[in-house]
């Protein structure tokens, strides 16, 4: 089962995280900035329906001054 949809990036600097899913309508439904938080397919405490979803994580790794995007799909099915 995967019970979570989390983005895994090792070496992360945790003050320059943040990881977001959206809609088919752009809508921002979940975000976070703690490294290892995922997305449970909820929104607002209720399931969201089942569909294609787009995730964005910015971040920054210790090695790199540079700050990292990093996009995708993700399929919901219950």
């Amino acid at each position: 089962l995967n019970e979570l949809f989390t983005p895994n990036i090792q070496n992360v600097v945790e003050d320059e995280y943040m990881f977001m899913v959206f809609n088919r309508w752009g809508e921002k439904i979940f975000e976070t900035n703690e490294v290892g938080k995922g997305w449970d397919g909820k929104f607002k405490n209720e399931k969201s329906k089942i569909d294609t979803y787009v995730w964005k994580v910015n971040f920054r790794v210790k090695e790199d001054p540079e700050v990292q995007t990093m996009t995708g799909h993700i399929t919901l099915i219950r």
